[in-house]
């Protein structure tokens, strides 16, 4: 499987540096490639319909978000918009930021093609927004875009992994009203803003209130500028946003808990096994943390990781680590093979291989290595 999971995955990293997608006849034709090779060397063949299969996959996902996209001649024009905030608004003395998804657009009074989601500003006059509320909006947009500074942030790569397929700013106009509260839209957003304000109100006039925010609820508004540069100068900066960190500290605490709590009384032990119960705690634990950082990036890799790993511990099946590394990594690239673009992916899989590589007694307890890990960095290995 790990193998498997390896092509796979050098199929998906080769379409994203390709400069454009492959056409049809060439996946076709490569796709009978490992039908030659069969006969052959079926380890070679099967290897090479998995990275075919990975190639294949990105293509397809790719081609779909690159469809969903500003069409050209809307860009710069003033359009009126209808749709729902789609995330937690972020507010600053200038403007107020927030994802929009569009649901219906018109140009003149004529319907036109558009964008499911989109990254706005509202400058001046921006109104209380609540995440799910639906509005009626004057926009002016344009594509995705970047500049070609070498070693510098890829907002267009940025925006196009996170499917957003066009920024813009509302228009002063009086079509811009409110259509709607936000009923049983965007619930998890809603959570995370009622605890935002509960927060805010807790915390107001406490120097690290931003900080606490940011390690709750994942939402970093409220750090300003120094505290920024310490975090910077620390290195810390990356314990500001809920990760796989965060997940696993949460589940295995929930964990051990409940396990402690459940062996108390003996008729819940004779229902459910303790070791199960706590599974199910945990995952639920994990599940309700990641919702509150809108389940980003990272902590769908941990959970995914913790739901593999308790769901061993719930049926009482062995589970090879380096498989379940595998199946996570298969999972969470099968869901979007656009997150091969993000350090954090590369950074999150390869810290988990090195360190099951270390615990797997791979590494010669004599060797230079082993030396530096028992005794850090103080040069006496």
């Amino acid at each position: 499987m790990q193998t498997g999971t390896i092509a796979f995955l050098l199929g998906v990293v080769m379409i994203q540096l390709q400069p454009t997608l492959p056409t049809s006849p060439w996946l076709l034709a490569a796709l009978l490639l490992p039908i030659f090779l069969l006969p052959l060397h079926r380890l070679l063949a099967l290897g090479l319909l998995c990275f075919l299969a990975g190639l294949l996959w990105a293509t397809l996902f790719a081609q779909q978000r690159l469809n969903d996209n500003l069409p050209a001649e809307l860009q710069g024009l003033d359009v009126l918009v209808e749709g729902q905030v789609a995330s937690l608004p972020e507010r600053s003395p200038h403007r107020l930021r927030f994802l929009f998804d569009i649901e219906k657009l018109g140009l003149n009074g004529e319907p036109k093609p558009y964008p499911s989601r989109v990254r706005i500003n509202w400058y001046k006059g921006a109104p209380q927004l609540l995440p799910g509320q639906r509005w009626q909006l004057v926009l002016r947009m344009k594509r995705a875009h970047s500049m070609m500074n070498p070693g510098g942030f890829d907002y267009e790569q940025w925006l196009f992994a996170q499917g957003i397929g066009a920024t813009g700013y509302v228009r002063s106009s009086p079509a811009n009203r409110q259509l709607g509260d936000a009923g049983l839209g965007a619930p998890i957003e809603r959570t995370r803003y009622r605890l935002q304000q509960q927060l805010e109100a807790a915390l107001a006039g406490e120097a690290f209130g931003g900080i606490l925010r940011a390690l709750a609820i994942g939402e970093r508004g409220g750090i300003n500028d120094a505290q920024w540069a310490l975090l910077l100068a620390t290195g810390t900066n990356h314990l500001m946003a809920i990760s796989g960190l965060h997940i696993g500290l949460v589940a295995g605490m929930v964990y051990f808990l409940f396990h402690w709590l459940w062996r108390r009384s003996p008729h819940c032990c004779l229902w459910l096994a303790a070791p199960r119960a706590a599974a199910i705690a945990a995952i639920a634990a994990a599940v309700a943390y990641a919702a509150l950082a809108g389940f980003s990036v990272p902590t769908q890799r941990a959970m995914l990781m913790l739901a593999l790993v308790m769901g061993a511990i719930f049926w009482l099946r062995p589970i090879q680590a380096s498989r379940l590394l595998s199946l996570v990594l298969l999972l969470v690239v099968l869901h979007d093979p656009l997150v091969v673009l993000s350090p954090g992916f590369w950074l999150s899989f390869g810290a988990v291989a090195i360190i099951l590589f270390g615990m797997g007694g791979r590494l010669n307890p004599s060797g230079a290595w082993w030396r530096l890990h028992r005794r850090g960095w103080s040069g006496r290995f």
